[in-house]
């Protein structure tokens, strides 16, 4: 082994290689505790127990850690090859970083804490910007997963009416055997979701506006109905045996692990396909940022490198750029492996938690916060849009309170400076708030540095962020308000400006309200109506009645303050994780109740008559009760309500313990329990609808978009709200006296409806707002 040291722009290079196969490498045990450690797409642990946190972008992401030492010292570990894992063992004064090949480490030291080393470190890391990067970065993130490809186009055309057009729209779900099945054969389009023509009808509507739009796609799992399958093109273990990848359980459909060496024919393939029949202009493949590089064997049992398998797969991204015209390429949970190659991905911002659900991390610590470590170092190099999947990013929390529209999840966007993202249930009201709401400094800063993060008083909670452009971010992720340049930043609040460009989620007489303003527009939104606000209905588990054998009752009682609006079924599902399996074990019950839930008030009590099955070959043990209200007449929506509530408006009552013994392979049941949980905050309260807020210039109690110009001021309100009254006044707005002479309704066109009444008091305009209208025109003398 050969180790080369020098110094380079305040770090410490180690360069080690050897003629044999290194198969580990990383630093031995500190002479002091860690005390503080930085990785990934951008955590802060304080006071850590021992941990893995393994290579691939859901939760490494970087290639470059930092520890801060109990003496107050830190130090930045980076490498230039794919890491394998980072451990961190506070009782064996650990924290390294583990590769293995060839390897050039990075060190930097500091006294300033991890995220100045990290600052310091981007002079001296390497990487470069791919060729597209300029096309994508900024662009506001359409994340779609299911829907007819017709349906979608209307969606996506909606949201170009509201000004959506500096985006980017990625259709997951198309392939021509269903998704996840019978890879790499994905072309034509899935005939049950529409004809080739309406997916390139999307594509075209997105072209029109010069919003991008790409097709996902997967060369990891290699299935063995698909064409052209062959030992030869997958991957083989050390002792000979065939790797496997995907299990899609569903249809129990096993793949193997696609043969990096061997991707380019099939992309070839299937770019000469897609290209010239639905010309798009970005793409999204799968797992290739996700997947940690690895080393494999091939059928003759010849040995091949992870820095191979991460270039073929860089190379595919470059040949997909190159088919599509210059277009911009992404993953998924975007790692730091392949700047350079691709313009970008999504981030997966995975909770930290103890409590098992999927998608969180189980890191023992004092304390925990989500931070920019990986923009600290590349945000000019790559783009990451969102903070995650909406359902990874809750981790089995509300999506109402922590999902894809919550503040929660737009002050992580903030923080990183991310771009925005919006998933296919948010279109169309979530993503014009999104958008209206961030966009505007979003794009101000997409290739910008930042040029520091700071701490509140040392409250990790509480963050400011200044970019090298001028722009300043300060975000509240604790509890409590925070006070910041005269206002009040509730828990996930955040203040961000950029010269005349400011957005915020902020408290105003006690309430949170947001609001942005730039040169190009104001948005105001009092948050005074919610089109899905809950219902007043909160249930509780009574008791478990077991009838023999497997069949048994659930009794729940509903306290409920007002009726439903319509009648709804109810559903009890029972889950539990299952090792070794992606999705969970669930077996369901409910049914319609007998009082319909137009009737209910006061106390009203469900699952007398509704016998539940404890499926045959299901393992002994808790299982988590979830229930629900949902329109089975209808579209199948679940409506929000009172309660613990889990993701999917799944409301926790507590678990059902099943009991029993196995013998012969044979489950014999011999008893049920109700475990109630301790008592839990109720969510989901109802929004109070038309509470006025002063926001200065403005006075509504509705959400709504301003854009002046010369002679008028166009008023937008947002869609699928209520009606609701705004009182403007005007030379605050403008900055000038006007006189108003006319308000037209208008449609998205532009187009005058006619028309619509407004009173007028010096420079004080008033109108009230219609739920039906697309918006109104201001005219000025």
């Amino acid at each position: 082994v050969v180790a080369e040291l020098w110094a380079e722009k305040g770090g410490l290079r180690v360069r080690i290689s050897s003629p044999s196969r290194i198969t580990d490498l990383g630093l031995g045990r500190a002479d002091q505790q860690p005390e503080r450690v930085f990785f990934g797409h951008g955590y802060v642990i304080d006071k850590p127990g021992s941990f893995r946190a393994y290579g691939g972008g859901h939760d490494l992401s970087t290639s470059h850690v930092s520890c801060e030492f109990t003496s107050g010292m830190t130090l930045l570990t980076a490498c230039d090859t794919p890491p394998d894992y980072l451990e961190v063992d506070a009782g064996i004064r650990t924290c390294a970083l583990h590769t293995h090949t060839d390897t050039t480490f990075t060190f930097v030291p500091g006294t300033k804490g991890g995220l100045d080393t990290a600052l310091r470190y981007r002079a001296l890391s390497e990487k470069k910007p791919a060729p597209a990067l300029a096309r994508k970065a900024g662009r506001f993130v359409f994340d779609i997963w299911g829907g007819r490809y017709a349906n979608d186009a209307s969606l996506l055309r909606r949201c170009f009416d509201y000004g959506l057009t500096n985006s980017l729209a990625i259709m997951h779900v198309w392939q021509r055997w269903g998704y996840d099945y019978r890879l790499p054969d994905i072309f034509p389009p899935q005939p049950n979701l529409g004809s080739l023509e309406d997916l390139r009808s999307l594509g075209n509507e997105c072209t029109r506006v010069g919003a991008l739009w790409g097709l996902h796609d997967n060369y990891i799992d290699f299935y063995p109905d698909a064409e052209g399958f062959s030992y030869e093109n997958i991957t083989f273990d050390t002792e000979g045996r065939p790797r496997r990848a995907w299990l899609n359980e569903g249809r129990n459909a096993q793949s193997y692990q696609f043969r990096p060496d061997r991707v380019a024919p099939f992309l070839d393939r299937n770019l000469k396909l897609i290209q010239p029949a639905l010309q798009p202009t970005a793409s999204f493949v799968d797992v290739w940022t996700s997947l940690n590089a690895f080393d494999y064997h091939d059928r003759q049992g010849q040995w091949h490198s992870k820095m191979e398998t991460l270039r073929a797969w860089g190379e595919g991204f470059a040949r997909i750029r190159e088919s599509l015209g210059g277009a911009p390429t992404t993953s998924e949970a975007g790692s730091d492996q392949l700047i350079g190659w691709l313009e970008g991905a999504d981030c997966q911002f995975i909770q930290i938690s103890p409590s098992g659900e999927q998608f969180c991390m189980n890191i023992p610590c004092a304390d925990w916060e989500r931070v920019p470590w990986f923009d600290a170092v590349h945000h000019g190099r790559f783009s990451l849009h969102g903070v995650g999947y909406s359902s990874r990013y809750q981790g089995g929390l509300s999506r109402e309170l922590h999902g894809i529209e919550s503040d929660d999840y737009l002050s992580a966007e903030l923080l990183t400076g991310h771009a925005l993202m919006i998933d296919l249930p948010g279109m169309t009201r979530g993503a014009v708030r999104k958008y209206w709401l961030g966009q505007e400094f979003i794009e101000s800063i997409a290739p910008d540095d930042i040029a520091d993060v700071e701490f509140e008083q040392g409250n990790i909670h509480r963050l400011q962020v200044r970019w090298s452009s001028g722009a300043q971010v300060w975000v509240n992720r604790g509890d409590g308000d925070w006070q910041v340049r005269g206002r009040t930043l509730p828990r996930f609040g955040y203040l961000a400006r950029n010269g005349r460009i400011e957005s915020s989620i902020e408290k105003i007489a006690g309430k949170v309200v947001e609001q942005s303003s730039g040169p190009r527009a104001l948005y105001f939104n009092a948050r005074g109506a919610d089109p899905d606000a809950s219902l007043a209905i909160r249930p509780e588990a009574v008791a478990i009645e077991h009838l023999g054998e497997r069949a048994f009752r659930l009794s729940v009682q509903w306290r409920a303050d007002e009726p439903a609006p319509r009648d709804l079924a109810v559903f009890y599902h029972f889950k539990r994780r299952a090792p070794g399996r992606y999705t969970e074990l669930e077996f369901y019950s409910g049914g319609t109740p007998e009082i319909p839930t137009t009737k209910w008030a006061g106390a009203i009590q469900t699952g007398s008559n509704w016998v539940a099955e404890f499926p045959e070959h299901f393992p002994l043990g808790d299982y988590q009760i979830l229930v629900g209200l949902y329109d089975a007449r209808g579209n199948g929506k679940r409506y929000r309500i009172h309660g613990d509530e889990r993701a999917d408006r799944r409301y926790y009552l507590g678990n059902l313990s099943v009991e029993g013994s196995v013998a012969d392979g044979r489950t014999n049941l011999t008893g049920m329990r109700l475990i109630k949980p301790p008592e839990a905050a109720a969510t989901g309260a109802p929004a109070k609808s038309g509470a006025t807020v002063d926001f200065g210039p403005v006075r509504t109690s509705g959400g709504l978009k301003l854009v002046p110009a010369p002679d008028s001021l166009t008023l937008l309100p947002l869609p699928d709200g209520e009606d609701f009254e705004v009182s403007m006044d005007l030379r605050r707005l403008l900055g000038r006296q006007v006189n108003p002479a006319t308000a037209r309704v208008i449609n998205a066109d532009g187009q005058d409806l006619g028309e619509h009444p407004f009173v007028i008091d010096g420079q004080k305009l008033r109108l009230r707002s219609n739920r039906k209208d697309f918006g109104y025109r201001v005219q000025f003398r």
